[in-house]
């Protein structure tokens, strides 16, 4: 066995450390980027966290640990979510663990840019299967938890590109729409049952994704921001924590924008 794989293993023996009356949180694409600082925020604000990663497990580990060097309590929980078998098997370790789930973030996403009339089926199912699909394979099972309790918040991260549809980004922009479009009818469908969801919509955000960019095509797109500089992961974490706590209690079915001003309705 590597040591990648021990380490895993471990992440994923890692029993609780808190009673149960505390708030269990899950938040896909915890590793890194938005996803990690969504993590130590929620922690922060006194959650149990799930880190989910698919294989990343030194960049989960080190956010655990983060955590919990600041006080906070948290494991790693390793799955695919765009594998339904695998997400499956996340929610009943779940289950069998902590016996409960108050709030699912569904982060985990990826690019694979590319011009639609030279896009392979590979380049469009990747994005769509882990960004789109991914986020429906939670919510299912997350939502199934929360209704038998009667309460819990998803909270759904999509993108600037869902909403403007950038040239190059037909897949990825077609997933981040259709996050916000899930967003709206599950929010429909549960309204009544306690639990709500809601989407962040994060602009420009210092993250991998983004030192990806030419710094020329940056400095371009920084140029239509009113703000003049990209967000921080933890200011996307701010607006995620509201919507997941009891302050937002009476918003669902919304799209909450973070993007320093780009998108003008």
């Amino acid at each position: 066995m590597t040591a990648d794989a021990q380490q895993a293993q471990g992440a994923q023996r890692t029993e609780p450390a808190e009673p149960a009356e505390r708030p269990v949180a899950l938040v896909t694409g915890g590793s890194r980027g938005i996803g990690a600082a969504v993590a130590k925020r929620l922690a922060r604000d006194g959650m149990y966290v799930l880190v989910n990663y698919r294989s990343r497990v030194k960049e989960a580990t080190a956010v655990v640990e983060e955590i919990r060097a600041a006080g906070g309590v948290a494991e790693a929980a390793r799955a695919d979510v765009s594998q339904e078998d695998q997400t499956r098997e996340m929610f009943r370790q779940l289950r069998r663990s902590h016996g409960r789930l108050d709030v699912l973030v569904n982060n985990a996403g990826l690019t694979d840019d590319g011009f639609v009339v030279l896009m392979s089926d590979r380049k469009w199912r990747s994005v769509i299967d882990t960004d789109l699909t991914g986020a429906f394979h939670c919510a299912r099972d997350g939502v199934r938890m929360m209704l038998a309790a009667g309460r819990g918040t998803v909270v759904n991260v999509s993108s600037v590109s869902g909403l403007a549809g950038p040239s190059g980004q037909a897949n990825y922009a077609a997933a981040k729409a259709g996050l916000i479009a899930l967003t709206k009818s599950l929010a429909t469908e549960v309204a009544d049952r306690g639990v709500r969801v809601n989407t962040v919509v994060p602009g420009f955000v210092d993250s991998d994704m983004l030192r990806k960019m030419p710094p020329e095509t940056l400095a371009d797109q920084l140029r239509q921001v009113p703000m003049r500089r990209v967000g921080t992961c933890d200011e996307v974490a701010a607006a995620v924590a509201w919507l997941a706590g009891p302050e937002s209690s009476y918003v669902t079915g919304s799209t909450l924008v973070v993007d320093g001003g780009l998108i003008r309705h």
